[in-house]
């Protein structure tokens, strides 16, 4: 919402590998190989709405993960 009322480009985020280094179960870290990838900026336009811009957002995370 923020986004398109601030017209602010949104920089999706894909981290993989964080629960091999930290499962829910366990306390202490183990040792992995995390990734972390910055997408292109989504930007919002005058004609898309909240749900669609949030579902794009989501499609660019599912493309990489």
């Amino acid at each position: 919402i923020l986004s398109k009322e601030l017209n602010v480009p949104i920089i999706p985020v894909c981290i993989r590998g964080a629960y091999e280094a930290l499962p829910r179960h366990r306390k202490y870290l183990y040792p992995r190989h995390i990734e972390i990838h910055y997408l292109p900026p989504v930007k919002p336009t005058a004609d898309i709405t909240y749900q669609q811009l949030a579902d794009k957002v989501k499609q660019a995370i599912a493309s990489v993960l």
